[in-house]
Formats: C-alpha cells, sequence, structure tokens
C-alpha cells in the first residue's frame, strides 16, 4: 500500500523518503479452526519463510560473507492457560 508521509521531520531530514511502499496482511481465523496447532503451524510456515530468505540473502551476496544466524528448527512455544 503506497503511503505519503507529510511530516516536517522527514522533509528536514534527507535519510528518509516521503514516499513508502508498506505491506501487511491479517489472516482471518474462524472461531472453530483456532486452537493451539493451527497456532503452530502458522508459526512454523513464517519462521520457513523467514529461512528462505535468510539462506537465499547468503547465496545473493557471497562477497558480503553473511552468516546464518537463525536457528534450524530448535524454537520453542510457550502456552499460558
Amino acid at each position: 500500500m503506497p503511503i505519503l508521509k507529510k511530516s516536517k521531520q522527514m522533509i528536514k531530514n534527507n535519510m528518509h523518503s516521503i514516499y513508502v511502499d508498506q505491506w501487511s496482511w491479517e489472516k482471518i481465523i474462524a472461531k472453530e479452526e483456532r486452537n493451539y496447532g493451527l497456532l503452530q503451524e502458522i508459526v512454523k510456515n513464517i519462521f520457513e519463510v523467514f529461512k528462505i530468505t535468510e539462506e537465499t540473502l547468503i547465496n545473493s551476496f557471497p562477497e558480503k560473507e553473511l552468516e546464518r544466524t537463525l536457528p534450524k528448527d530448535n524454537y520453542s512455544f510457550l502456552v499460558q492457560n
């Protein structure tokens, strides 16, 4: 979603652009589908995208000698009832 920022601070500071291309999303989950298993699946899918992005960056810019910083799959879910 393209956005034009109209801030005096932004105009004075040439480090930032007035034009911003912002993206966001929402996942609609029906009440009967809301459960811990589905939440885990969604988080794992999002994390997998992060790992693919990290790998793509490392392979695309070998001259930068980037290192992998994301854990393989050793993350935990904490639940409070």
